[in-house]
Formats: C-alpha cells, structure tokens, sequence
C-alpha cells in the first residue's frame, strides 16, 4: 500500500494540514481502508497448538544430569568448549495463514501454498555465552 501511495500520490506523505500530524500508513489505517473500501476483514486459519508435555519437567532433569555427567566424564573444564547448536529451516516464501477476504466468507482459497523455498540456518552458542557465528546452507539434499 506504501508502494502505491508513493507511485501515484508521493505528496501525501509530505503534506499536514494545519495542527495535524503528517499522514501514516500505521496498520489501523490499512484494516480500516480495507474493510470500508473493499469490505475486507482479516482472517485466520486454526490449527493445534504445540504442547509441552506433561513430563517436561523430568526430562529436563534427565538432561542436566547427562550433561553433569558428561562434563564430569570428558574433564572438559572450559565454558567454551561446550556447544549448543540447532538448526531451523527458514522458509522465504509467505508461509502465513493470514490474508484478506469479504466479511462473511467460509472458505479462503490460496494459490502457491503447497510450494516452499527455503533454507537452514545452523545457530550455536557455548556455555560461557559466546555466540557462534551463524551458518546458512542454501543448497543441499539426501537420497
């Protein structure tokens, strides 16, 4: 919508009335515009939420006390040397459930969500708080 504005109404941005603030595109603006000029409504897909699980509690423990082991076991004594790490995948295509239909609509099609593009991102830090560097791996695959 900023795009647009600037494109064929660039002095908008610019002018204030007297006493008045300079316009902004804020999201109110946005969800008013289009629900009184296109009669759009945002809207929601649903779906479960993640839980934790009742024994998170205890799996923690279990957790620290294999870490406490293997520190103890492996004589590694400096922070630095022990690392977390994690990797997540990074979609780049809209991957939101999100959009913007009539008010009173049932069903939302949407083109293009079966296709993904995405990368990963490898994401550590040690025990002394050091962030590690992060990594991204564009290209890869598995038989």
């Amino acid at each position: 919508m900023i795009t647009l504005i600037c494109h064929h109404t660039p002095q908008l941005f610019r002018a204030t009335a007297p006493g008045q603030q300079p316009f902004a595109c804020t999201d109110s603006f946005i969800c008013k515009f289009l629900f009184q000029e296109l009669g759009w409504v945002p809207r929601v897909l649903t779906r479960a939420a993640q839980k934790s699980s009742a024994d998170a509690q205890q799996k923690i423990f279990k957790l620290f006390v294999r870490l406490s082991l293997w520190v103890h076991d492996s004589g590694t004594r400096h922070p630095d040397l022990i690392i977390n790490f994690n990797q997540t995948q990074i979609v780049i295509s809209d991957n939101s459930a999100r959009t913007f239909d009539t008010q009173g609509s049932k069903q939302i099609a949407v083109l293009g969500k079966e296709e993904k593009c995405a990368f990963t991102a490898v994401v550590g830090v040690s025990a002394s708080g050091a962030v590690l560097p992060l990594q991204f791996i564009f290209k890869g695959g598995s038989d």
